[in-house]
């Protein structure tokens, strides 16, 4: 309780009349004032008040100038009636403190802010892109200038830009000039070239989150729960179309005329997918062969397989899968329906080991999964080193949809000689470790398994690892664990991986790239192979390459960090292909084991089921 004597000082001090009501009434403003400025007191530590350059100022700034009666009350006390001085709010501003820095100056504070908020995850290249060029449409100005029109100036400016558009920098390229100068030198956008209004809808969503984060500070609105950059609320509408009737289901005449085609039966297009080999026919498989396949037994949209990623595959489960899910391939945002978000396992059609259908050596898994995972990694692999798509993407200013801090490994131009900036035009002989086979006596060589595998060609080499037959007891030339297998002997070029340490012959050679990553020397060759496959009919009498000529076939040596990050990738990848066909063989094996004695009634169901959980 404020004491009687005290308010009634109050009161003469202003001139007031003193009488018990006007006391009353005076004790009862002096009590709100006082709850008042508690609570303001409380907010002296927030980050805001903390932050601002005078937080007196900020603490007070929402109150606005003295009315004139308060002026007046304050002048006959002596008081002057002057505030803290105010930010620009006083003069038409809409935020609560005037913050002079200019946006750009907050750009990488804001990434690392909502980095460790853990509210971005990845795209910092394209999300700091997006803020930049906010900062060019508008002008770079000083924070505490901008207002509401500004969000709209922004999504006009966007509209204004064709959907393939160099952006370049800010100091350097299209926004390193004024905006008005470079639109103004733009042809008329044409549907055909109009930025789509997802994309527009993407970077209003961004820079709604970065003035989100901005309004605990330099944009905390004047007026409490004042939305005054609303970002969001410039988001395009866009209708969701009835789209039934464009995805008929698939009827057997469609599924007759797809897997009729050249892609399953062989050939076509000159992309030799038939080839004649040793064991028969072979058929070389990409993704076009594979997603079809997999859209028929899981009736999954074209958008959710072709979007499956290494790590959306789960195959060391008792149910195997595939997760529809968002992904950096889809983006975050790709699923937008939770009930599209789901787990669709693999029928047992797709995971059958004992299915032979290419001509395979038996015991050598043909199981599809392992082959679309070598898929993705030898996309991957071409993506980052053949096509260079993450230079390019930086190039022109789009997001590389690269995992956290492997976008920033890649160069942003190319050199003169066309590669990458800071990669180099090198070779096989100098980036790879070379041992070229060499045949043991043929009385070391057996059947038995006495000492080390040993393959003299590529004939025993399979989908992936090669088949152990030969064992020879006085190795000579020897392959690692993981080494990439070449055969140098008609036909030249075909490749396999060495499953452990063994002994090559003269139709094999061994290799290892020099950083020692296995994925990258095995994914590395597998592009090279039309380069040594040119050999095939070099040799006299059959097609040969020797150590000279395989030294000198040209290759791309990228940055040793980059090679790291991929390895990073398809390494886990490869583990995950031995892995499956590891069981899948072990699988072959004990069904070979056990069905001619289920035949016979030599052994029961039962008992062979105990066998097989022990396998297990």
């Amino acid at each position: 309780m404020i004491p009687e004597e005290v308010v009634a000082d109050r009161l003469a001090a202003i001139g007031a009349p003193v009488h018990p009501g006007s006391i009353a009434a005076a004790r009862t403003d002096l009590i709100r004032a006082r709850a008042v400025g508690s609570s303001r007191a409380k907010r002296l530590f927030d980050d805001d008040v903390l932050n601002a350059p005078d937080p007196v100022r900020a603490l007070l700034a929402d109150l606005g100038e003295p009315t004139v009666e308060a002026a007046s009350l304050l002048r006959r006390n002596g008081t002057s009636p002057t505030l803290p001085a105010l930010s620009p709010a006083s003069d038409g501003g809409q935020f609560l403190i005037y913050d002079s820095r200019r946006f750009c100056d907050v750009i990488e504070d804001v990434i690392v802010a909502l980095k460790g908020e853990n509210v971005w995850k990845e795209g910092f290249d394209q999300k700091r892109r997006i803020m930049k060029t906010f900062a060019w449409i508008t002008g770079n100005r000083e924070l505490g200038s901008y207002d509401h029109r500004d969000v709209a100036a922004f999504k006009a400016g966007l509209m204004r830009l064709p959907s393939a558009f160099w952006f370049g920098t800010l100091t350097k390229g299209a926004m390193a000039r004024p905006f008005a100068d470079v639109v103004a030198e733009l042809p008329p956008i044409e549907p055909e070239n109009r930025r789509i209004n997802k994309t527009i809808n993407r970077d209003l969503s961004t820079m709604s989150t970065v003035a989100k984060h901005l309004e605990q500070t330099a944009w905390k609105p004047r007026i409490p729960g004042a939305k005054v950059m609303d970002f969001r609320g410039a988001t395009v509408a866009i209708k969701e179309s009835d789209s039934s009737d464009l995805r008929p289901p698939w009827s057997t005449a469609h599924l007759k005329c797809l897997f009729s085609s050249r892609l399953y039966t062989g050939g076509g297009a000159g992309r030799r997918r038939l080839k004649e080999v040793e064991h028969g026919g072979q058929v070389w498989h990409d993704a076009a062969y594979f997603a079809p396949i997999l859209w028929y037994y899981t009736h999954a949209c074209r958008e959710e397989i072709c979007g499956l990623e290494v790590t959306d595959v789960t195959i060391e489960h008792p149910v195997p899968h595939i997760d529809i899910s968002d992904n950096l391939t889809r983006g975050r945002d790709g699923e937008k329906r939770l009930a599209r978000r789901r787990k669709l396992p693999i029928h047992p059609e797709l995971n059958d080991p004992a299915d032979e259908r290419e001509g395979q050596d038996p015991g050598h898994s043909l199981d599809p999964i392992p082959r679309l995972l070598e898929e993705m990694a030898r996309a991957l692999f071409r993506s980052w080193f053949v096509d260079f798509d993450p230079v390019r993407a930086k190039m022109e200013g789009r997001d590389p949809a690269l995992p956290a801090g492997a976008a920033d490994l890649f160069p942003t131009r190319f050199g003169d000689d066309g590669l990458p900036e800071g990669w180099e035009s090198s070779s096989i002989d100098d980036a790879f470790n070379v041992t070229m086979g060499q045949s043991p006596p043929g009385d070391t060589y057996n059947t038995t398994g006495d000492g080390m595998p040993f393959y003299q060609g590529r004939s025993d080499f399979g989908f992936r690892y090669p088949t152990r037959r030969v064992y020879c007891v006085a190795s000579k030339r020897l392959a690692c664990r993981d080494d990439t297998l070449l055969s140098v002997r008609a036909p030249v070029g075909d490749l396999n991986i060495a499953f452990e340490d063994c002994c090559v012959g003269r139709g094999v050679a061994a290799l290892r790239h020099v950083s020692g990553s296995a994925s990258f020397t095995y994914y590395a060759l597998s592009v090279l192979k039309p380069e040594i496959a040119a050999y095939d009919d070099s040799g006299t009498v059959f097609g040969s390459i020797g150590k000279k000529q395989l030294g000198g076939i040209a290759f791309v040596a990228p940055d040793d960090r980059v090679i790291a990050a991929f390895d990073g990738l398809a390494g886990p990848v490869d583990a995950r292909i031995r892995i499956a066909l590891e069981q899948a063989d072990t699988l072959a094996a004990l069904r070979d084991t056990l069905l001619p004695k289920l035949i016979s009634r030599e052994l029961r169901i039962s008992d062979a089921e105990a066998l097989v959980e022990e396998a297990a």
